[in-house]
């Protein structure tokens, strides 16, 4: 063999095809996902005696005050921005 022959570089693999437009659009993956987020609550719920509760309001909690501080302080920087900008713009 040569030396050319043994740094021949392989083939690229075919690409698979593409699925059809209604295998991308199918709930089938959404509804497995919900069921299994589902069984898997239930068995935290049973396994902390019903603290998973309380962990996931306090989540909700400051998952919502962070949301409301996000949309709140981001109106106020946009108009500051908004506001600069009208007045470079003169």
């Amino acid at each position: 063999m040569s030396e050319s022959d043994e740094r021949r570089v392989p083939p690229r693999p075919e690409r698979p095809p593409e699925p059809a437009a209604e295998d991308r659009r199918s709930w089938l993956p959404i509804i497995l996902a919900t069921l299994a987020a589902i069984v898997i609550l239930i068995v935290m719920f049973f396994l902390t005696g019903g603290f998973i509760v309380v962990v996931l309001f306090m989540g909700g909690l400051i998952a919502a005050v962070a949301g409301l501080h996000y949309f709140v302080w981001g109106w106020w920087v946009a108009r500051i921005i908004e506001r600069e900008e009208r007045d470079d713009g003169d």
